[in-house]
C-alpha cells in the first residue's frame, strides 16, 4: 500500500490503543513497529489488574473493527501476568523486562488474527466475568515446558466482578445490624443507607451475599439490584446509578432507555408531562439524551429523587452499590441527596466500601439519622480455621493452623491460600490474586511511606525505628507512625513496630530488587553484630541473605 495511507492507518491504530489502554489504568510501553506494548500494574498496581488488560483487549478490538481508517487491520493479541523488572532511562518513563513480557510476545504471536490469547495466571487471576475458550498447551520457543494458555471468548453478561469465597462464617453482629437498618427502611417507607468499610478482602461482598440469601427467605417480594462503580471507563459521572434504575423497572442496566423510565413512571401515576421531565434529566447524567440545555446541579438532584420515588411505588428495593471509594464527589452528593429522610421510598442502599473513602469525605455515611456506617473487622481464629476448614476438608489439623496463620482473618486471603494449597500442596506459593490486593495498597502509599515498608519488611515481621532509621534515613518514627494511622503495622510493647499482616510484609519485600534487599540485610547484619544485645543467629542470617 502507499507509505502515506499505510501510515495514516497505523497513526489511528497508535492513537485508538493509547486511549484504550490509558482509560483502563494502562500503560503504553512502548510501539514496536506495528505492535504495541502496554503494562498493567507499572507504575501503579491494581488488585485487578488481569481484569484490566483483559477488558482494554477486548475493547480494543472492538474499536480498531469500529474505526473505518484501521478496520482492515487483523489484531492478534496475547496476555500474561507475572514479575518484571521496570527501570527509568533517560528520555523515557520505564523499560520493562522479564519472563512475563516474552512469552506475551510468544503468546501474540501464537494468536490467530482477532483472537486474544491469555496465560495461565492471567486466567487464573481474572474476575468471574470472562469467558475462555479451552485450555491449550504451546509449545514456545525459550520455554522449555509447554505454556498453558487459552482463547478469551468475551465476558459473560450479569457476571459478578469478583469471586467470593463459598463458606460463610462468623458476622452474625453485622448481619444483625444490617437487618435492622432494612426493617427500618422498608417498614418506615424511607430509605437507609448502611456503609460497609473495610480493606480488600475482608468479606463485604460475601457478608451481603449472606444477608440478602436471609432477607429473600423473610421478604420473597424484594428486589436487588447491583452497580458498581469503576476506576476505568467511566466517562459518565452517574453511570453506576444505572443499575439502580434498571432494578426497579426490572430490565437490563444495557438495554434502559428513556421510554422505560416513562413508562415506568406512568405505570405508577406520575402524569406524562412531569414523567417525561424527570426521565428526560435522569436520562441526560446516564448518557440516554443529549443536549437539553444547560440546567442547574439541583434539578438533576432533584429530577433523581423524584424518579426513584416514582418508580419504587411502595416496592422493597435493595442497591448495592460496589467499589464506592472510586465514585466521583458528585455522585457522592447525589447518591446522598437521593436517600435522605425526606425521600419517601422502601429503599435499602448497602454501599461497600475501602476505607480510603474516609480520607476524602470523613462524614460520608454518619451525617444523617438514616445512614449507618459498619466498619468490618477481620474474622477471628476460631472462624478462620472453621472456612478454612470448609474449604479444604479432610485437611491434617497442621495444614490448616499454618493457613489460618497467613491468613490472619482475612477471609479473602485464606480462601485464595487454600485454593493455592488445594493445586499445589506443598508448593503452593503466595497466589497472584492475594499479592495483587496488597500491591494496589502499597502502590497508594506516598513515597517515603511505601519504601520505609519495603526496607522495614527486610528486618522480618517486626520493625524497630532505629533499624529503619538506618535502612531509609530521615524521621523513621513519624513514618511508622503513619503507617500505623494507616493500618498496616501496629505498635509493640517494646517500642517496635509489626506488620499488621504477615502478607504485607511478604509482597513488600518482594518488590525490592535483589541488589536493594542484599545491601539492606548487609547493613542490618553489620548493625546489629554491634549490638550487645543480638544472637549471633540473627546476624548470621542477614549476612546469609546478603549473599544468597
Amino acid at each position: 500500500s502507499d507509505p502515506e495511507d499505510l501510515r495514516a492507518v497505523m497513526a489511528a491504530y497508535y492513537e485508538i490503543a493509547t486511549r484504550v489502554i490509558v482509560e483502563r489504568g494502562g500503560t503504553v510501553e512502548k510501539f514496536i513497529g506495528d505492535a504495541v506494548m502496554a503494562v498493567f500494574g507499572v507504575p501503579q498496581a491494581h488488585d485487578d489488574d488481569p481484569d484490566r488488560a483483559l477488558s482494554a483487549a477486548l475493547a480494543l478490538l472492538e474499536a480498531i473493527a469500529a474505526e473505518p481508517a484501521t478496520a482492515v487491520l487483523a489484531l492478534r493479541v496475547g496476555v500474561n501476568s507475572g514479575e518484571v523488572i521496570a527501570t527509568r532511562e533517560l528520555g523515557r518513563d520505564f523499560l520493562v523486562t522479564g519472563d512475563a513480557v516474552n512469552v506475551a510476545a510468544r503468546l501474540q504471536q501464537a494468536a490467530l488474527p482477532g483472537e486474544i490469547v491469555a496465560g495461565e495466571r492471567t486466567i487464573a487471576a481474572s474476575g468471574p466475568r470472562f469467558r475462555f475458550g479451552p485450555s491449550r498447551a504451546l509449545a514456545l520457543k525459550g520455554k522449555p515446558e509447554p505454556v498453558t494458555c487459552a482463547v478469551l471468548e468475551g465476558v459473560v453478561t450479569g457476571a459478578p466482578a469478583r469471586r467470593t469465597a463459598g463458606a460463610f462464617v462468623g458476622r452474625a453482629s453485622d448481619l444483625a445490624q444490617l437487618s435492622l437498618a432494612a426493617k427500618r427502611a422498608f417498614d418506615e417507607s424511607r430509605p437507609q443507607l448502611v456503609t460497609i468499610s473495610a480493606p480488600a478482602g475482608t468479606g463485604k461482598s460475601r457478608l451481603v451475599e449472606e444477608f440478602e440469601r436471609h432477607l429473600r427467605i423473610a421478604r420473597p417480594a424484594l428486589r436487588v439490584t447491583t452497580a458498581q462503580c469503576l476506576p476505568y471507563g467511566a466517562a459518565i459521572t452517574y453511570l453506576p446509578l444505572r443499575g439502580l434504575l434498571a432494578g426497579l423497572l426490572d430490565v437490563a442496566p444495557d438495554a434502559l432507555t428513556l421510554a422505560d423510565i416513562v413508562g415506568g413512571l406512568r405505570a405508577n401515576g406520575v402524569e406524562r408531562t412531569e414523567a417525561e421531565r424527570i426521565a428526560t434529566l435522569v436520562g441526560a447524567t446516564l448518557g440516554l439524551q443529549s443536549e437539553i440545555g444547560t440546567r442547574e446541579r439541583e434539578e438533576f438532584f432533584s429530577a433523581w429523587r423524584a424518579a426513584v420515588e416514582g418508580l419504587a411505588a411502595g416496592e422493597l428495593t435493595m442497591l448495592v452499590l460496589e467499589d464506592l471509594h472510586w465514585a466521583s464527589d458528585s455522585l457522592l452528593d447525589l447518591i446522598e441527596h437521593v436517600v435522605q429522610p425526606r425521600t419517601k421510598a422502601r429503599l435499602f442502599m448497602v454501599a461497600l466500601t475501602r476505607p480510603e473513602l474516609f480520607d476524602r469525605r470523613s462524614t460520608w455515611g454518619t451525617a444523617r439519622r438514616n445512614a449507618m456506617s459498619i466498619a468490618l473487622e477481620p474474622l477471628d481464629a476460631d472462624d478462620t480455621h472453621a472456612l478454612i476448614g470448609a474449604l479444604l476438608p479432610g485437611a491434617a489439623p497442621a495444614t490448616i493452623d499454618r493457613i489460618a496463620e497467613r491468613a490472619e482473618g482475612n477471609p479473602f486471603f485464606a480462601a485464595e491460600l487454600a485454593r493455592s494449597y488445594g493445586e499445589r500442596g506443598d508448593r503452593a506459593e503466595l497466589p497472584d490474586t492475594v499479592q495483587a490486593t496488597m500491591l494496589a495498597r502499597l502502590d497508594l502509599l506516598p513515597d517515603a511511606e511505601r519504601r520505609a515498608l519495603q526496607l522495614g519488611a527486610v528486618a522480618g515481621r517486626s520493625i524497630h525505628p532505629a533499624a529503619l532509621t538506618l535502612l531509609v534515613g530521615g524521621h523513621a518514627l513519624e513514618t511508622l507512625e503513619a503507617l500505623a494511622d494507616r493500618d498496616l503495622v501496629v505498635p509493640q510493647a517494646d517500642g517496635g513496630y509489626a506488620f499488621r499482616h504477615i502478607v504485607i510484609r511478604d509482597v513488600a519485600y518482594g518488590t525490592l530488587t535483589r541488589t536493594e534487599r542484599a545491601r539492606a540485610h548487609l547493613e542490618l547484619a553489620r548493625w546489629l553484630s554491634t549490638l550487645s544485645d543480638t544472637g549471633p543467629e540473627l546476624v548470621a542470617h542477614h549476612y546469609r541473605q546478603a549473599i544468597s
